[in-house]
């Protein structure tokens, strides 16, 4: 599962948080490259699953989301 956990906005910037779970044999590793690819810091890494987060100004953010978007990232059911 690859899920967008939370999305924060106010005048000091934005930041998107990710979390991956359920992850295939050799998942992760393609996560991190990229999340890497677009600025993310890795929060935790384990062996199926990661939670990763990046900041900076609120389009960049949105623009990340949207492209993550393309690549299976959506939000929870249970938010």
């Amino acid at each position: 599962m690859r899920e967008f956990k939370e999305f924060h906005n106010d005048d000091n910037g934005a930041w998107l948080e990710v979390f991956c779970y359920q992850l295939a044999p050799g998942e992760v590793e393609e996560l991190i490259f990229l999340l890497n690819g677009a600025r993310f810091t890795f929060q935790n890494i384990q062996e199926d699953a990661l939670l990763a987060r990046v900041e900076g100004d609120y389009q960049e953010i949105w623009n990340i989301m949207e492209n993550l978007k393309e690549k299976g990232f959506s939000w929870s059911e249970l938010q």
